[in-house]
C-alpha cells in the first residue's frame, strides 16, 4: 500500500492505493497528521486506487474526521467501490461522512457554503 498527497487549491487529496489496512496505516497516519497539524482544513479521501480497508484504515479515517470537525474543517470520501462502501456502511461511516462518487462531486461538497446533510454514498449501490 502507498498513499499520495497532494493539493487541489486548499484541498489536501489522500490516495491510498491498494489494501488500507493493518500494518501500512502508520505511515499515511503520520503523514495526514501532519497535514492537519499545519493548517490544512479541507481533506478529500479519494478511494480510486483503493482495493480494501480494515479496521485500521477506518481508524485513520475517524481520526482525521475528529481532527478536522475541532478545527472547523471538512472531509468527504469518493470513489468508493461497492467493497469500501459496504465496509463503510456496517461500520455506520456512511451516516457520519460524507462520501461521494467523484472526485468531482467531492470537491464541490467540500466547496459549498452549505453543504447538503446526506452523507450516504450515493449512487452507490451495496453488494446484496
Amino acid at each position: 500500500m502507498s498513499v499520495d498527497f497532494s493539493t487541489l487549491g486548499n484541498v489536501l487529496v489522500m490516495r491510498p492505493a491498494g489494501p488500507f489496512g493493518t500494518g501500512n496505516t502508520h505511515a499515511a497516519e503520520q503523514a495526514l497528521l501532519a497535514h492537519l497539524d499545519a493548517g490544512t482544513t479541507r481533506l478529500l479521501i479519494d478511494f480510486g486506487q483503493t482495493n480494501y480497508v480494515s479496521s485500521a484504515g477506518l481508524r485513520v479515517i475517524l481520526k482525521a474526521a475528529k481532527r478536522l470537525r475541532q478545527q472547523g474543517g471538512r472531509l468527504v470520501l469518493v470513489r468508493a467501490n461497492p467493497l469500501i462502501t459496504e465496509v463503510l456502511d456496517i461500520s455506520g461511516f456512511l451516516d457520519l461522512l460524507p462520501c461521494r462518487p467523484t472526485l468531482e462531486e467531492g470537491m464541490a461538497w467540500l466547496e459549498s457554503s452549505s453543504p447538503p446533510r446526506s452523507f450516504r454514498c450515493l449512487p452507490c449501490v451495496l453488494p446484496t
